[in-house]
């Protein structure tokens, strides 16, 4: 481990740091992150949990309801890659919306012990009219990729890879 000296660093620009001091949002940099890194090290979802409810004013409903859908997807071993997959293409607020509905009537077919999302958790919780959706999607983003590297399944990095920049061209079109 190299020390740095305090003369070096003093001076480095900071992107995080800067956009938190300015209040700007930083769960994107978080989720670009866990998403390159959760092979060899993912960000623990407790260090993103407590940005979302000291700086995005997230509840601990909310955040123990994302926790518990990232369990039923990553449950799955089957199915695991596909719901990444199509997590992550969920970019606008109906596709995600869809997306949960989806996850929902999966359980439900599967006789799961309890309902995955009831009617409360998703108008209060997930879908609040005090909360940004995509911080919601994003968050649970990196609860499911800590999930997956708890449990050492690890997706090929290329097809995410490839479908990060199939989101990104698509973006910009």
């Amino acid at each position: 481990n190299e020390r740095i000296p305090l003369e070096k660093y003093r001076n480095w620009y900071n992107r995080l740091y800067q956009k938190m001091i300015l209040g700007k949002n930083i769960v994107g940099e978080m989720v670009s992150w866990t998403k390159s890194h959760y092979e060899e090290n993912a960000l623990p979802y407790s260090i993103a949990s407590e940005y979302a409810k000291i700086m995005l004013n997230m509840r601990e409903e909310t955040i123990k309801k994302i926790e518990e859908i990232a369990d039923f997807i990553v449950s799955d071993q089957n199915s695991v890659k596909r719901s990444v997959t199509r997590l992550l293409k969920a970019r606008k607020g109906y596709e995600f919306r869809d997306y949960l509905i989806d996850l929902a009537r999966k359980n439900h077919a599967e006789q799961g012990e309890s309902p995955l999302i009831r009617l409360k958790e998703f108008i209060h919780y997930l879908f609040p009219d005090d909360i940004n959706i995509s911080d919601v999607r994003a968050m649970l983003l990196i609860a499911v990729y800590e999930r997956l590297h708890d449990s050492k399944i690890f997706l090929e990095r290329e097809e995410l890879e490839a479908i990060s920049d199939e989101l990104n061209e698509s973006e910009t079109e």
